[in-house]
């Protein structure tokens, strides 16, 4: 699987639980259901002249966040996937999914809720 853009409707009010369904950007026949969220990640907004923990000024982004998590596609014939990351990318808060790798998972842990 290679990251690839997609869309999220019907995320629950409550990111924690499954429920909701992710789809292929722009195709809206196929869809993937939540079946299962391991974690949530959010990377705080960067004002201008924020600093990161080694002085250095950071750019400026939005609020991101990502879920790691089991998706179901057996309703619209699409492959299942276990532990994918689902993630938004600055500057425009785009979702993209893509396979979770261990070392992806290590840079982010900090941002885990």
């Amino acid at each position: 699987m290679e990251s690839s853009r997609v869309d999220l409707h019907n995320w629950p009010h409550n990111p924690a639980e499954p429920g909701g369904w992710v789809a292929p950007h722009g195709d809206p026949i196929h869809r993937w259901s939540v079946a299962h969220v391991h974690a949530r990640y959010i990377a705080p907004k960067v004002l201008p002249g924020d600093r990161d923990e080694h002085g250095r000024p950071m750019r400026p982004r939005i609020e991101l966040h990502a879920y790691l998590v089991d998706l179901d596609g057996s309703q619209f014939g699409l492959p299942d996937h276990e532990q994918v990351l689902l993630h938004q990318v600055p500057p425009v808060g785009w979702w993209l999914i893509k396979p979770a790798d261990d070392e992806h998972l290590a840079r982010i842990e900090r941002f885990k809720v």
